[in-house]
């Protein structure tokens, strides 16, 4: 490099003498930054400045002619921040010789950067003659102790990075590359690999882009966000494309532009201009998609390769993942071939040996995709899978996705008969985890498949699932009419399997209605057929509802016979659910009698069982239940923490009854507390509830308690009536619930003064308890012998 000397240090000797002593020391040439270097960014690097920091450090870190390089999914940002990097005020002082850049993309013209950087370092044109090899020495020899930062972008393959190599001792290297072989080969500690922006920082870019378009509808960002998974190539792509449309259009205009861009074909082939610095090779096209981007990688695969990419496109996308097996049974291939996709850095692979496709390659590859038989393929496995693993709830529940993506593609392309059998093998799962209205979607599929194929069994069971739905949600009039539907078709179609199982769920069903004849009824006959007919699924139900309901009655010994069989029963069969549901139904059995050491046993056993393989609502059920244990023991805190888990979890998944009942019970406790005025605000709640969904059982039940709390505050005439308000509206045969209601106008009685009255209700009270071994029994006779005393409680 040439130096400037001025006309006055010419001429003078002094000046002479200086120059001639300066010439004799080193002069350090002046920096060098690549005019191939990309121009900066205009627009702020959103939700990046963390990763900018990082691959700062790393250079600073690794030392002396440290070599970093980054990897990450086309579009993701790669080039974008090394640009970024090129231009930062601290890397620009630490590399204070400059900054170099060669672009490379798939066809790297090696020769022309490298004689360019020749040009930038100051060698001949008689020395860029010599042989390929001298050339890159001669470079090396060029830097020297030179501080540079040498970029290599969009690296493709190992070879093309190798010559690029020739960096001094104080040079640090940064290579991008979309291929996680290549990043992993020249990373010493490691390659850092770029995510998708998350949600916020997606949406603060599209605002960024696309300022007045999303100053109301930020659910349509988020839904734009979501179909591009974040990656920054799709955001700028369409937030450029909202800003432009949004210049010349009307609000519809723009509405209706935000509503195109749900369509992937659309997406795919939003484009805009690439900065002429970075066409990734001579000949490609002008304009920059996300079809083009992923396109140049997709051309570099085999027949094979890209027919396997194509097909796994069917599979849920980023962030659900899936198993290596069910990617080789959809995509029809080998584990070679995952790998070369892996390699492309198509393909993403966790620690956990599963993979996902990032949601635009999906799309790309889906759009690309011309035959049915991945769909097929992947059907055929799903329905395997989850008839093989129906009570592995574990596996089930890390397959999910993958079993519901595999349903919707049976229903979209008509397997009829698929859709049905996996439906409803793969419903009771998505009941147990409390999704509801997900279950009754596919159910109501399954259902108009069934209709469609005429397979009655289909019919039958798709009608059962869908009436359970309703009854968990306290819909029951409309669970009673699916359920009798079930058991009129089951009757005339002599299905005894099917007639058995809706008989179980009427059952069931008027028996939390109060209809205790009836319930019985429906439960004895399908007792008989489970017997006759040896269905032990069945069985194991009718006995569990059985038990409870003669428990309910007062005789706890018949009950436990019951319990104790369907127990053995489920146990030998392995059914954890049934288990855990007759834990919970001798866990209560022991509660009413006052046996709470064995009731907390079989409760926390059941609660463990239930949460082990995530019940949702027998989970609810077990809390509220040793909720109330813990309170009536005076465990207030215990009692508090069990209640309100439960009543989050069912207010979360919107079971009525059991809010309904948590309420009532949280209200008990209050009153037992002494905090009377929190308790009416419980049962008011309460009680709203139950007559909503029509529970006399529970609405008698707030009733009782409502005499309890008026006995608490002296208002006995109010007490008098909540229990005779309860007594009538009370369904005959609902033996507890009427000595409850006994007991309270007993306790009125003796309020009011009358004591003989008090007396007479508390014996009858107490002999129907001890003959049924009720735990109020206690209770009642200690009351009874107050009445004696001169301060007579009520």
């Amino acid at each position: 490099m040439q130096h400037n000397t001025s006309k006055a240090q010419m001429h003078s000797p002094q000046a002479s003498s200086r120059l001639h002593r300066l010439s004799s020391v080193p002069t350090r040439p002046l920096p060098i930054f690549d005019p191939a270097i990309p121009r900066q960014p205009s627009s702020p690097l959103i939700g990046r400045a963390n990763d900018l920091e990082l691959l700062k450090q790393h250079l600073w870190e690794d030392g002396n002619a440290s070599l970093t390089t980054l990897n990450g999914l086309p579009g993701i940002g790669k080039t974008t921040l090394a640009i970024t990097l090129a231009y930062d005020e601290e890397v620009l002082e630490s590399f204070a010789d400059g900054i170099l850049w060669a672009g490379l993309g798939p066809s790297a013209n090696i020769p022309s950067i490298l004689s360019r950087w020749g040009r930038l370092l100051g060698l001949s044109l008689a020395e860029q003659s010599i042989d390929y090899t001298s050339w890159t020495r001669a470079l090396h020899a060029a830097i020297g102790s030179r501080r540079l930062l040498i970029i290599i972008d969009d690296a493709w393959t190992l070879e093309d990075v190798l010559p690029f190599k020739i960096g001094g001792p104080h040079c640090a290297h940064l290579v991008t590359t979309r291929f996680p072989t290549v990043a992993a080969h020249f990373a010493v500690n490691g390659p850092l690999t770029l995510s998708e922006l998350n949600k916020e920082e997606s949406m603060r870019l599209l605002r960024h882009l696309a300022p007045t378009v999303f100053r109301h509808d930020s659910y349509k960002e988020s839904d734009l966000v979501q179909a591009v998974g974040g990656l920054p190539l799709a955001l700028t792509l369409m937030g450029n494309y909202l800003r432009k449309q949004a210049n010349h259009g009307d609000t519809q205009h723009i509405q209706n532009t935000i509503q195109s861009l749900s369509n992937t074909r659309q997406r795919l082939e939003l484009s805009e201009a690439y900065d002429a610095n970075l066409e990734p090779e001579p000949g490609a096209p002008k304009l920059r998609s996300l079809q083009s981007v992923i396109a140049i990688t997709d051309r570099q695969l085999s027949s094979t390769t890209r027919a396997a990419l194509y097909a796994l496109s069917i599979l849920p996308p980023k962030p659900h993942s899936f198993s290596e097996e069910t990617a080789l049974a959809v995509a029809d291939c080998d584990s070679a071939t995952l790998d070369v996709l892996i390699d492309a850095g198509l393909l993403e692979c966790s620690t956990s040996e599963r993979y996902t496709l990032h949601q635009t390659i999906s799309d790309y590859a889906r759009a690309h995709l011309e035959e049915s038989t991945p769909y097929a393929r992947f059907i055929a496995y799903i329905l395997d899978y989850v008839e093989q693993h129906e009570k592995d709830y574990e596996l089930l529940e890390g397959e999910s996705a993958v079993i519901l993506g595999a349903l919707d593609a049976a229903y979209e392309h008509q397997y009829w008969t698929e859709l049905v059998k996996g439906v409803c093998t793969f419903a009771p799962f998505l009941l147990m985890r409390g999704s509801y209205a997900l279950a009754h979607t596919h159910l109501q599929r399954a259902y108009q498949a069934a209709n469609i194929l005429q397979d009655r069994d289909g019919i039958l069971n798709t009608l059962l699932q869908i009436g359970e739905i309703a009854y968990r949600l306290g819909e029951y009039t409309l669970a009673h009419s699916t359920y009798q539907q079930g058991i009129e078709l089951a009757r005339r179609w002599n299905n005894r399997r099917y007639l058995c199982a809706h008989l179980t769920g009427q059952g069931w069903l008027v028996w939390k209605r109060s209809d205790y004849s009836s319930a019985e009824s429906y439960l004895r006959e399908g007792l008989t057929i489970a017997q006759q007919d040896n269905y032990p699924e069945y069985l194991i139900e009718q006995l569990r509802v059985l038990g409870s309901i003669i428990a309910s009655g007062g005789d706890y010994n018949r009950s436990e016979v019951y319990l104790q069989e369907a127990l053995s029963l489920a146990r030998t069969q392995g059914d954890r659910e049934k288990v855990s549901r007759l834990y919970l139904s001798i866990g209560v059995t022991y509660a009413e009698q006052g046996q709470n050491e064995k009731a907390e046993h079989f409760l926390n056993e059941g609660l463990n069982l239930a949460r082990q393989i995530v019940h949702c609502e027998l989970t609810i059920i077990f809390l509220l239940n040793l909720g109330t244990l813990a309170y009536e023991q005076e465990h207030y805190e215990l009692a508090e923490t069990h209640l309100q888990e439960g009543l989050e979890l069912a207010q979360h998944f919107h079971l009525r009854e059991w809010i309904g009942i948590l309420l009532i019970n949280i209200g008990e406790m209050k009153i037992k507390q002494g905090t009377y005025a929190q308790a009416e605000d419980f049962l008011v709640r309460g009680l709203k509830v139950a007559q909503e969904i029509g529970s006399p059982r529970i609405i008698a039940s707030a009733h009782n308690l409502y005499g309890e709390l008026y006995l608490h505050l002296d208002l006995v005439e109010q007490a008098s009536t909540a229990y005779q308000h309860m007594l009538t509206t009370l369904p005959e045969g609902d033996h507890e619930m009427y000595i409850l209601g006994q007991y309270g106008l007993a306790r009125v009685a003796a309020a009011q003064g009358d004591i003989t009255e008090a007396r007479r209700l508390g014996d009858i009270c107490l002999a129907s308890l001890v003959m049924s071994g009720h735990r109020k029994e206690a209770e009642v006779r200690n009351w009874l012998a107050s009445l004696s005393m001169p301060s007579s409680p009520y």
